[in-house]
């Protein structure tokens, strides 16, 4: 059984998406470096923008496909669907970093980045997504599962 992703039939550049991710964990390390909640509404912002306005107004988005032209990267079309909802993962681990912060709870922030960051990791370097795994499982048990929202 292969566990690829080809459920919503709406592609998107993997590259975009894993140098997003770069981006998007670089600042996470930043914030738990310097303890600046700023850098965790920013990207409560930008997971907001591509969820529910359009991936093209995002800061980070953009960057990366500014990132990808200077790279020179092929493109990667990769299922939209999946890297959607590891997108709702991410927005959630930022609020609760961001509400961990404020509780001033240190060892859920640094649960929380930790398990942010591993997942990051393995999209990042072994273009192995989380969210494509689940999503994949999802789809399985329940066909419907994001069809309404459009990637």
């Amino acid at each position: 059984m292969s566990f690829t992703c080809p459920l919503s039939f709406t592609k998107i550049d993997t590259n975009v998406a894993r140098l997003n991710t770069l981006l998007a964990s670089s600042l996470v390390t930043m914030y738990l470096f310097y303890d600046f909640v700023m850098i965790l509404f920013f990207l409560v912002y930008d997971f907001g923008v591509k969820l529910f306005a359009h991936k093209k107004y995002s800061p980070l988005y953009i960057s990366a496909r500014g990132l990808k032209k200077l790279l020179r990267l092929k493109p990667a079309l990769a299922d939209a669907g999946a890297k959607r909802l590891a997108n709702y993962f991410a927005l959630f681990f930022m609020i609760l970093l961001a509400s961990a912060h404020y509780l001033q709870n240190a060892p859920l922030v640094v649960t929380l980045a930790s398990i942010y960051l591993a997942c990051a990791f393995l999209d990042i370097v072994f273009n192995y997504c989380i969210g494509c795994k689940v999503y994949y499982v999802i789809k399985k048990i329940y066909p419907p599962f994001m069809e309404k929202d459009k990637a």
